[in-house]
């Protein structure tokens, strides 16, 4: 991978948004540009061949310094026209601002050098007409040295090259002669390769659409083993592959269809069963160093003049670093093979391995990287932002990619859910790894090459003390060093600057505010601030600002003046008391997070903001003239999208609830405190809480229409005595009960199909239960506290089972009797239980882990516990004996103030 192809692509997206945004600026009524129409044009046709030069130089890939040079100069004049283009945009959200504002701010406007729209005119005029000169500079050289242009556009995309092996089985002699046979490298028309792989063109047939109808007459009736290396298969290609799969399914028994692939998107297309998807993790440490060892001290190597003993320690940092990646050490391996001295060996270990080309682990991964979409690309190459090891936000991820202008517009969908369908690409195909729910990591190899590829584009300081080598031209800082300080000559090349993402905060406020006069600046991430510098609200091509985690008490009114700004994120500032009046002018924001301000009533400034989404902590409802009523919410337009609602009390009656209108919020996933009359949206929510209900029944029509409604907790509901709306939900997998002592039942229709899809029960202080539903063939645990009305379990109600935890059910007198895959069981203060179980053979043949304390009525344990390991027994004061068939087996035995066993001595 040669350093100016990588740069041509990042290059060539910018030029792109440059070529759009001057498309869309050629159609429009010019208004305030008067007297420079023809240079926006003449600059679209320069800008449009130059694009198309960067399409045909990226297919050829070819380095030269000629290009290098032609392609920072392009870079760097791109970015100026690309924010001239952002100043002409701006000035009329700036100027529509002064009018709605009234006369005093007209006034101003008019008498100011910088907002005066006549003077804007001349200054924007003598800027287009000096960049469309140098523009046009760029593209007669480019003619001049005789580039030439593929007429067609298209660029093509460099796979990695795979292998289609096939050989009928079992005969071992074929197996030792397995043909193979090289898939072209263009990713194009995957599935059609492939079927001209297996029927074998060899054999004179040229591949056309029947390729897959001829695999059944090729291996039909035959028991073969087809290798498919590498495959990336897309989503249009899916009904080719479909056809070519229910062809393989000729073979006789025992046929195998085996892929290897980089792409889960592919994965799923492919092996339709869950089951048979088999996705490879890391190495262990140890077996690391047993594949680099292989490699770099192959046997080979006791024949050179090589010690061993002296490379061993250096050669374990190394595989240390490549982290458990099986890609990188197999790459390092067959390198160090050739190193032959320790300095060489050293050199490998202090370098950054991905800037030493002869090693070839970044064109590895280079592979992956080349397949992807340019906005693929531009969006991947982002993330190098992100300090190494941190839990990626995939809300944030998104929001810095649609104000950065990364996520290409389609239709008329929404730019927040095509970033979302871009950043589960990146996941599918290996680029993030998934931590937790709405949290991922790259992994530091992935993370250096996108730093790589980011280039010159990008500064990020990792270590306080770092010595920083600025780049000549910066778009992008990234800090995890809250002391760092610039010299003045550094300043001068920070000013391109579009992002700065101070992650721990910043504690010098002079640096702060020098950076912070950068004018063309689009995301400001810096938490933690106590003051805010005056220079923020100036940063007029500002759209993202983080503020989050800081002690302000106030922002200026000032900030309105950021008529560009779409997310401002707030979250975590206690002391903040309001919001500026001004914040309804701010039409082009979209996203605010005030999670934790709670001193903030927002509610009547953002009526006029029609395409907000919100993020709050709590809704308080009020009574009085000048709070919050629940209507608030009902505006169609004000998208929430986590809500919780407080002083329920203030809710006067079913139409006020209804006011709300929570059905249309198709942005809701969780809220809690809904009750009857706050209908959700009901195919998106997936969570429920309800805190301090006092009626009897927890039910309403729209419950029984929650169908993806996955989680549901009840708390504090002491009047309520059955759940019935939930008992039919498809997908309903967890229900959390706790306070509620009227409860009897959780269906009073007890039938076998209640809660169908239910794993988990958790039940506390629900003293009125008697019964619980005759089958849940699901449940996989199950806790019951305090539920001192319930006598027993029924049978055969819990066939998937794995732990049960029950305490102080003081009148339970015995379990089910057959339990047949439970692993674990507690029981804790039952004293009317005297055994655990009647069929002895049957009941707990999986149990591994059990514990039984103040059972004052507990006699007996079972004999028959074939695989249990871990038995306590405490204040078990009737229990006499512990069978010798499980005691021979257990790896832990604790017995504790239990009157007879204390005092045995065969135990």
């Amino acid at each position: 991978m040669a350093e100016a192809v990588v740069a041509t692509a990042i290059v060539s997206a910018l030029v792109k948004e440059v070529m759009g945004r001057l498309t869309s600026l050629a159609t429009e009524e010019f208004g305030l540009l008067w007297g420079t129409k023809d240079h926006i044009l003449s600059l679209k046709d320069d800008f449009d061949y130059i694009e198309a030069f960067l399409a045909d130089e990226q297919q050829k890939q070819v380095k030269t310094n000629v290009r290098e040079l032609q392609l920072k100069h392009l870079r760097s004049v791109s970015l100026k026209v690309d924010n001239m283009l952002d100043e002409i945009s701006t000035e009329p959200l700036l100027q529509h601002l002064y009018k709605q504002r009234g006369l005093e701010y007209k006034v101003r406007a008019f008498f100011s050098i910088h907002h005066n729209k006549f003077t804007f005119r001349v200054r924007i005029a003598h800027k287009v007409k000096g960049l469309r000169e140098k523009v046009n500079d760029i593209a007669m050289a480019y003619k001049k040295f005789g580039f030439e242009i593929n007429p067609s556009g298209v660029i093509s995309h460099v796979g990695h090259i795979g292998v289609a092996g096939r050989i009928p089985l079992p005969d071992r002699e074929t197996i030792s002669k397995i043909k193979s046979s090289v898939i072209p490298e263009s990713r194009n028309k995957e599935v059609k390769k492939i079927s001209e792989k297996i029927c074998d063109k060899d054999i004179g047939k040229s591949g056309n659409d029947g390729d897959q109808i001829r695999v059944y007459g090729i291996w039909g009736g035959k028991k073969f083993l087809v290798v498919l290396d590498d495959v990336c298969i897309e989503d249009n290609e899916k009904p080719e592959w479909d056809i070519l799969s229910d062809a393989l399914s000729c073979g006789a028994e025992g046929s195998i269809v085996l892929m290897t692939t980089r792409s889960r998107r592919t994965s799923r297309i492919m092996a339709k069963v869950s089951e048979l998807q088999h996705e490879l993790g890391f190495l262990s440490k140890h077996h690391s160093w047993l594949l680099f060892e292989k490699l770099a001290f192959a046997p080979e190597r006791e024949s050179q003049d090589v010690d061993i003993s002296e490379l061993e320690p250096i050669g374990r940092e190394i595989v240390e670093k490549c982290e458990r990646l099986p890609l990188a050490i197999e790459t390092l391996g067959s390198l160090m093979w050739l190193k032959k001295t320790r300095k060489d060996w050293e050199v490998v270990r202090d370098s950054t391995i991905w800037n030493v080309h002869e090693n070839k682990v970044l064109p590895s991964l280079q592979l992956s990287y080349d397949n992807l979409l340019p906005y693929l690309k531009n969006c991947f190459a982002y993330c190098c932002l992100f300090p190494k090891g941190l839990d990626i936000e995939k809300n944030l991820v998104i929001q810095l990619w649609v104000v950065n202008g990364f996520i290409p517009p389609r239709e008329q969908m929404d730019l927040y859910v095509l970033g979302e369908e871009i950043f589960n690409c990146l996941v599918w195909r290996s680029f993030f790894q998934v931590v937790k729910k709405n949290k991922y990591k790259m992994h530091d190899l992935m993370h250096e090459m996108a730093r790589y590829v980011m280039g010159h584009d990008c500064l990020v300081i990792d270590h306080a003390g770092t010595k920083i080598e600025m780049p000549d031209e910066v778009l992008h800082l990234s800090s995890s060093c809250p002391d760092f300080l610039f010299s003045s000559q550094d300043l001068g090349k920070l000013r391109s600057l579009r992002s700065i993402l101070m992650w721990k905060g910043i504690n010098n406020e002079s640096c702060i505010s020098q950076i912070l006069n950068h004018m063309y600046l689009r995301v400001l991430y810096l938490p933690g601030l106590r003051t805010l510098p005056k220079s923020v609200c100036k940063l007029k091509h500002l759209r993202y600002l983080n503020l989050s985690f800081s002690k302000l008490e106030v922002l200026p009114e000032s900030i309105i003046n950021l008529q560009n700004l779409q997310v401002m994120i707030l979250r975590e500032s206690s002391r903040l008391r309001n919001l500026p009046d001004g914040l309804r002018y701010m039409k082009n924001l979209q996203y605010l997070d005030i999670e934790h301000c709670f001193m903030i009533r927002p509610y009547g400034l953002i009526k006029e903001l029609t395409s907000l989404r919100l993020k709050l902590s709590v809704f308080h409802v009020g009574k009085e003239i000048g709070e919050a009523k629940i209507g608030e919410l009902g505006n169609p337009n004000f998208l929430i999208e986590e809500l919780r609602i407080s002083r329920l009390e203030n809710v006067e009656g079913l139409s006020d609830a209804k006011s709300a209108n929570l059905k249309c919020k198709k942005n809701l996933k969780l809220h809690e405190d809904v009750l009857e009359g706050l209908e959700p949206h009901p195919s998106l929510l997936k969570e429920l809480s309800i805190s301090n209900y006092k009626g009897n029944i927890i039910s309403s029509s729209w419950m029984v229409n929650l169908s993806n409604l996955v989680k549901v907790t009840f708390l504090n509901c002491d009047k309520c005595e059955h759940i019935s709306s939930f008992g039919r939900l498809p997908k309903l997998r967890r229900i959390t009960l706790e306070h509620m002592s009227s409860l009897k039942c959780l269906h009073n229709d007890d039938t076998n199909n209640m809660f169908p899809s239910l794993e988990d029960l958790h039940i506390d202080g629900s003293f009125d239960l008697v019964t619980l539903p005759c089958n849940l063939p699901k449940l996989k645990f199950l806790t019951l506290r305090y539920c001192t009305d319930l006598v027993s379990l029924k049978e055969n109600m819990l066939p998937s089972l794995l732990e049960l935890r029950i305490e102080w059910c003081e009148k339970l007198a015995s379990l089910p009797g057959k339990l047949p895959k439970l692993e674990s069981l507690r029981v804790e203060s039952c004293d009317s239980l005297v055994s655990l179980q009647g069929d002895m053979f049957t009941s707990f043949l999986n149990l591994e882990k059990l514990r039984i304390e103040w059972c004052d009525g507990l006699v007996s344990l079972p004999c028959h516990l074939p695989k249990l390991k871990i038995l306590k027994l405490r204040e078990c004061h009737k229990l006499v004996s512990v069978p010798d068939e499980i005691q021979s087996d257990l790896d832990v035995l604790v017995i504790e103030s239990c009157k007879y066993l204390n005092s045995r001595s065969d135990i």
